[in-house]
């Protein structure tokens, strides 16, 4: 794989929002030089261990990047770069990636004060789904008037995306919001209503009143399905390979935060 950098106006947003963040930073070249294995990792989609020797050892760039995945650096770095989001309307929608057996098995501890007072540790169940054709996961996703990510959410392969429509579009402050026939929901649509906010999503073919909606509108829809189509370009977004959802949705928050800086 070809050698990968920056811009240097990329690189400037990006370092200018790391310094607001509660994160040990060496020296701009360094952190620089972290960035670039993770991105490296996140367009090739190789193991951790197959990482060139000139972004350093692998081991070391790997629990640097779990620490920033756990304290959720890079989900801020997404948020942070969202300025200027055109909010006329939002479109909602989710993509199924296929998860590597590789990432099966994985789970996350956490440690909970129980109710007399000690300690506790619980294990999460991650978002890998089983389905005939195998491990899945899905990735549901709010953009923005011109396709550009607001909030990604990750559920397991089989799960419905109707499930995770009022967490997406919740406090969303925009005019309309845009969705296939797989968000019809009489109660999501009440949602937004009670908020001022227009549905622009069909009616099911056995739907008892169908109502029209504003068909010309919901042909802007398509700028989610061009954001699937950009992030999939990042290998490690096209196919699940980690074992934690943390991981994996932080090369998701990292590669949507690129998008924005293009």
């Amino acid at each position: 794989m070809s050698a990968i950098s920056f811009a240097p106006r990329e690189w400037e947003l990006i370092y200018q929002r790391l310094q607001v963040e509660p994160v040990y930073i060496k020296n701009k070249e360094d952190t620089k030089q972290f960035l670039l294995a993770v991105l490296w990792m996140l367009r090739s989609g190789a193991q951790w261990r197959l990482l060139p020797e000139n972004y350093g050892k692998w081991n070391t760039i790997y629990q640097r990047f779990r620490c920033w995945s756990k304290k959720g650096i890079f989900l801020r770095l997404f948020e942070g770069l969202q300025c200027g989001a055109d909010l006329e309307y939002v479109s909602i929608d989710a993509t199924i990636v296929r998860a590597h057996p590789c990432s099966a098995g994985g789970y996350e501890r956490i440690r909970i004060l129980t109710e007399d007072g000690k300690e506790d540790v619980i294990k999460l169940e991650q978002s890998i789904g089983r389905s005939v054709g195998g491990f899945s996961t899905k990735i549901h996703a709010l953009t923005d008037a011109l396709g550009l990510p607001l909030r990604l959410i990750l559920t397991k392969g089989q799960a419905s995306d109707i499930k995770q429509a009022e967490p997406l579009c919740n406090d969303i402050c925009t005019k309309a919001v845009l969705g296939d026939r797989g968000y019809h929901s009489q109660e999501f649509r009440d949602f937004l209503n009670n908020q001022g906010i227009q549905d622009v999503i069909p009616y099911k073919t056995n739907s008892v009143e169908p109502k029209e909606i504003d068909w010309h509108l919901y042909k802007e829809r398509g700028w989610v399905e061009c954001f699937f189509n950009k992030i999939k370009h990042f290998r490690r977004c096209f196919s699940r390979f980690d074992k934690l959802d943390s991981s994996y949705l932080s090369f998701w928050h990292f590669a949507s935060a690129l998008i924005w800086l293009r």
